[in-house]
């Protein structure tokens, strides 16, 4: 009896967390955008751009390193402010003149003096005080060229995000 309970509780779960994932899957995604001085706000994160350049190489500690053949690397500079401490697990994105999405720190060299794959959006004892600029580095293929800048987060943000544009 007791393992008959089990299995309806496990189906009656499965079924709430399916209708759940779904609902909170198909809330659209809403963009922030930019006022006039570039900064743009949702619930508790201010972001803006400091700067975005194409990096030919880049210094590890040991080597002079190039981006893989028919890709590059992008210098993403960002102004991230923390209000509250809700905000968590930030992820920084780089979206393509095609719609394509590249997330900062992947397929990049470790290793480079003032570049963070991570970016702080919460520091440990959950205040707001992050480093004024942060410095990230994206992987992108040649063909493409930065558009927008999203920074969104797993939990607080979605399904609203910033999107700063990257020129």
């Amino acid at each position: 009896m007791s393992a008959l309970l089990a299995i309806v509780a496990l189906v009656a779960a499965w079924q709430t967390s399916t209708h759940f994932r779904a609902a909170w899957d198909s809330r659209p995604r809403v963009a922030v955008v930019p006022d006039e001085d570039g900064v743009a706000e949702a619930n508790g994160l201010r972001a803006s751009v400091a700067d975005v350049a194409l990096l030919e190489s880049v210094q590890t500690w040991s080597e002079q390193v190039s981006p893989m053949d028919g890709h590059n690397y992008w210098h993403i500079a960002l102004r991230l402010h923390i209000e509250h401490s809700e905000v968590a697990n930030c992820r920084v994105y780089v979206e393509d003149t095609q719609g394509r999405l590249y997330e900062i720190g992947r397929h990049v060299p470790t290793g480079v003096e003032g570049y963070t794959s991570v970016p702080t959006c919460q520091d440990e004892d959950g205040t707001s005080e992050v480093e004024d600029v942060q410095r990230f580095m994206v992987l992108i293929p040649d063909d493409a060229q930065p558009r927008y800048i999203r920074v969104q987060s797993q939990f607080h943000l979605n399904p609203d995000y910033v999107e700063l544009p990257a020129g």
